[in-house]
C-alpha cells in the first residue's frame, strides 16, 4: 500500500509549519507528516532528525509532498541528492510552489497536472 507522506520545516524558533500544512492538506490526503523546526536550511537533509526519519519511513511507490523545495534544502546540490536519495527507494518527490515532481533521472522534472 502506497502513502502520501508531507515533510515541513521552518527555520527559526519564531515561525510555525502550520501554513505549510494547511497548504498541502488542501491538495493531498497525508496519511503521515514529519518536520523538523528551527532548523536551518543550511543542515543537510539526512542530518536532520524529522528528515531521517522520514527517510526510513518511506517505501517504494510512496510520494512525499513538499510545499516547496527550498524546505529540502538550502543550495541546488543538496536538494538534489536529497531528492535522489529517496527516488533511489522509489518515492516521488512533489514540490507544489515549483508545480514539479520528480520520479524518474536526477534531471527529470515534471509539472503537476
Amino acid at each position: 500500500m502506497t502513502a502520501t507522506i508531507a515533510y515541513v520545516r521552518v527555520s527559526t524558533d519564531d515561525q510555525t509549519t502550520e501554513a505549510q500544512r494547511h497548504a498541502i492538506s488542501q491538495r493531498f490526503n497525508v496519511s503521515e507528516w514529519f518536520s523538523d523546526e528551527a532548523t536551518s536550511g543550511a543542515t543537510k537533509a539526512l542530518q536532520r532528525e524529522g528528515f531521517k526519519a522520514l527517510h526510513a519511513y518511506a517505501r517504494k511507490g510512496d510520494t512525499v509532498v513538499v510545499a516547496a523545495i527550498d524546505r529540502l534544502g538550502r543550495d541546488t546540490i543538496d536538494v538534489l541528492e536529497t531528492v535522489e536519495a529517496l527516488k533511489a527507494k522509489g518515492v516521488t518527490v512533489v514540490s507544489m510552489r515549483e508545480g514539479v515532481a520528480a520520479d524518474r533521472k536526477l534531471t527529470q522534472f515534471r509539472p503537476l497536472c
